[in-house]
């Protein structure tokens, strides 16, 4: 029987997922929409544990289309649930620029994010910033300015300084407060990030924890949360380990 411990080492973490009963068409397809109005949408996931064990259960995101080179999911929402218990998620769609101090950043690491600025892929203000190094501290920071000329309407834009040490620092993206996607950042390199509104994906584990860097071919089956159409789901973790999934 799997305890509820945490550890440092990826080998120590079993990702479990498994087949969806009744689950419809991916969401996640279409932009956010703009401002406040897309940051006060509610959403909802109630977890059902049917098993025999405790798990550590969490959500992480897809990224849709093609992503920044070596863009990375980390465990957005973490949840520990004991055997024949109920543990409810909620967020919404306000975005952040994050970044953290996480050397070479690799699977089996975390992302724990070292400052956190409220962003808008709608905003001609909100939806770019630059990070570079503070001259007092020596620290990394967000300074905001224009980090590309022409920005897309829907996407984040990060411009990396030449200051920024290289292997050092990793950026991102955060959804309702915590950290959704990174990547390794690349002195003198502006990224791209196009969030949307998930998919999201909802699986058991041991060990894991908010910001764990995430390998998804390691979590074999996947129970995807299609909100299509709705704000309110819930996921049965059954007895064998399969997932169900309803509205």
């Amino acid at each position: 029987m799997p305890s509820h411990h945490r550890g440092s080492e990826l080998s120590r973490r079993r990702f479990l997922a498994g087949s969806v009963a009744g689950a419809g068409a991916l969401a996640g397809t279409s932009l956010v929409g703009a401002g406040q109005a897309a940051a006060a949408t509610q959403y909802s996931l109630t977890v059902v544990n049917d098993s025999d064990e405790s798990w550590d259960f969490f959500l992480f995101q897809e990224y849709v289309g093609v992503g920044p080179a070596g863009l990375k999911p980390l465990a957005w929402l973490t949840k520990y649930v004991a055997a024949h218990n109920t543990g409810n998620f909620s967020w919404n769609l306000g975005y952040s620029f994050v970044w953290a101090p996480t050397g070479p950043l690799a699977v089996g690491g975390t992302f724990t994010a070292g400052q956190r600025v409220a962003a808008d892929p709608f905003s001609p203000t909100q939806n770019q910033i630059r990070l570079g190094t503070d001259a007092q501290s020596g620290w990394p920071k967000f300074f905001h300015g224009t980090a590309t000329p022409n920005p897309q309407q829907g996407s984040l834009y990060v411009r990396q300084l030449a200051s920024v040490p290289a292997d050092t620092v990793s950026i991102g993206i955060g959804q309702s407060g915590s950290p959704v996607f990174a990547v390794q950042a690349q002195p003198g390199k502006t990224t791209q990030f196009t969030p949307r509104n998930g998919p999201y994906v909802v699986a058991a584990g041991v060990s894991v924890g908010a910001g764990d860097v995430l390998a998804p071919d390691e979590i074999v089956e996947q129970a995807v949360i299609p909100f299509d159409g709705t704000f309110a789901m819930q996921a049965t973790f059954n007895e064998d380990h399969t997932w169900t999934v309803t509205d």
